[in-house]
């Protein structure tokens, strides 16, 4: 998976880009989520707009970055995740979709930190 990074309002978008399957994708995530919490920059907006694929193992890795994020004092929140796609399924066979928020736009997910 390919990532870029922008600050948009004092929120880091994490703009993610093909599959989050492979063990590549396992490390390079949690490095980045590392790397944020390091530069105090723990609010964070996923766009998955561009994401083909994911699997259990890197939804794991999500929950993991959530997770990080929650106990240092921030989020991340989710755009970009299409009706049918593989990482809608995945929240709603775990039930996640309750504690995990989407939202339509960048701009409503950068809002709901405020």
């Amino acid at each position: 998976m390919k990532t870029t990074e922008k600050i948009v309002d004092e929120i880091v978008v994490l703009k993610c880009e093909g599959e989050l399957m492979g063990v590549a994708d396992w490390t390079a995530l949690p490095e980045i989520f590392y790397n944020l919490v390091e530069e105090k920059q723990t609010k964070v907006v996923m766009d998955f707009t561009k994401v083909t694929n994911i699997n259990s193992s890197g939804f794991g890795v999500i929950i993991g970055g959530v997770t990080t994020m929650r106990n240092n004092g921030g989020d991340i929140k989710f755009i970009g995740v299409h009706c049918g796609s593989s990482f809608q399924s995945l929240l709603l066979i775990t039930k996640l979709s309750k504690l995990l928020e989407v939202f339509k736009t960048l701009d409503e997910a950068v809002n709901s930190f405020k």
